[in-house]
């Protein structure tokens, strides 16, 4: 597994050394493609490499795979009647975007949104990350709660 790859190419000491620790020192690390792009521009010794869709999580038909395959397992709360661990399955990862209900400065609110979901906030996005999902994507049930400017920058969602 690509994980395992990696982390037995880990170079971080811990108190005893025969055992690694995670800590100060690293090899690699994981971060999102956008950034990587941005400090490859930045700094010409930086590398990076793209993972393919099997398992860099973008893919929404690939769901089933990452929940079979993707699985990262969380500590569980430490109480006597909580699980010692919670594993949480992997999916797609894609960024989401709301107006706070309360939001002290909704129209403003708004008004961003409406730069961000149309070409103006598109063309920023693809030049600077991350890849935008275009239009946005919405769910049925809530399309009714949007604002009527927000609505034709949108899409219904699919099951």
């Amino acid at each position: 597994m690509l994980y395992d790859d990696l982390m037995q190419h880990m170079v971080i000491p811990g108190g005893d050394r025969s055992v690694p620790a995670l800590g100060k020192l690293y090899d690699f690390q994981f971060t999102y493609e956008h950034n990587a792009r941005a400090m490859a521009r930045k700094d010409p010794d930086f590398r990076y490499v793209d993972l393919p869709d099997e398992i860099n999580l973008s893919d929404p038909a690939r769901n089933a795979a990452y929940a079979k395959n993707s699985v990262v397992v969380l500590p569980g709360l430490g109480t006597p009647r909580s699980a010692q661990s919670i594993p949480v399955p992997g999916t797609r990862v894609a960024w989401g975007i709301t107006v706070l209900k309360d939001a002290p400065n909704r129209e403003n609110a708004i008004k961003f949104l409406e730069m961000l979901l149309g070409p103006v906030g598109t063309s920023a996005l693809k030049a600077n990350g991350p890849d935008p999902i275009s239009p946005a994507l919405v769910k049925a049930a809530d399309l009714s709660k949007l604002p009527l400017s927000l609505r034709p920058l949108v899409k219904v969602a699919g099951n």
